[in-house]
């Protein structure tokens, strides 16, 4: 509008300057003043309508990709509600009166009843022959050491018969071969460290009525307490020990 107003303004001035202004006549001249003022007008209708266009092409673009934008929500929504949907069919619902509940178990026949009966009896069974086999084992660890404690007592007032001056050594054991022998000694040395681990031991190939034997000696010329302490030593760790006086090699020794 003030385009229009500044036109009619510029119009209205230029119109009467000049000799031509002169010979023109009032009704000429309003003539003139109406096709300036229709051409001002046509030029603001097609400002203003281009204007108005370019803002309507705008706001139709934004339309557009709020629409777009609308519509990807929408199916994010869909997708949400969705999974919402299968997991409250999963899920049971706390209103449910069996909420929380365990299912019952089904009731065992008459065969289940039979076999699980069954069942336990032979586990009874064999925890009473587990027990019975532990028993046994006490029972005959018990017998040797109480063999053992006899035959001690019973050899302990005797004189070993003159040999020569025999050595004194605490027994250990005795086996069939000298193999045999030196891995029975790293057992029993690796099991009574403590008591043993500075010994050396020595070996001694005898003849029994059950045939030839090795028997394992430590400690061998050490005094009688000194040996009794490294017997009392083994025994309390459940192996067998006994002082003795070294027997004569047998042939081959």
């Amino acid at each position: 509008m003030q385009r229009l107003i500044l036109a009619l303004m510029l119009m209205a001035t230029t119109s009467g300057c000049g000799a031509g202004a002169l010979l023109r006549s009032p009704g000429d001249r309003r003539e003139e003043i109406a096709a300036a003022v229709a051409e001002a007008l046509d030029a603001e209708k097609g400002w203003q309508t281009r204007f108005v266009e370019r803002r309507t092409d705008s706001m139709l673009a934004e339309q557009q990709e709020i629409a777009s934008r609308t519509q990807e929500i929408d199916h994010r929504t869909k997708l949400l509600q969705d999974q919402l949907d299968d997991v409250a069919r999963r899920v049971p619902s706390i209103a449910d009166p069996g909420f929380g509940r365990v299912p019952a178990s089904p009731v065992p026949t008459a065969a289940d009843r039979a076999e699980i009966a069954a069942m336990r009896h032979d586990l009874d069974a064999m925890t009473g022959a587990v027990a019975q086999l532990l028993s046994d084992r006490d029972r005959s660890e018990a017998v040797a050491r109480a063999r053992f404690e006899r035959l001690e007592l019973r050899t302990s007032d005797l004189a070993w018969p003159g040999d020569g001056g025999a050595e004194m050594g605490l027994h250990l054991a005795s086996y069939r071969t000298h193999e045999a022998a030196l891995r029975g000694w790293e057992l029993l040395q690796a099991r009574h460290r403590a008591i043993l681990g500075a010994e050396t031991p020595t070996f001694v190939e005898v003849e029994t009525v059950a045939g030839r034997y090795v028997r394992l000696f430590v400690g061998v010329g050490l005094s009688e307490p000194v040996l009794t302490g490294l017997r009392d030593g083994v025994r309390g760790g459940g192996d067998y020990a006994m002082v003795l006086p070294l027997p004569k090699a047998g042939p081959g020794s």
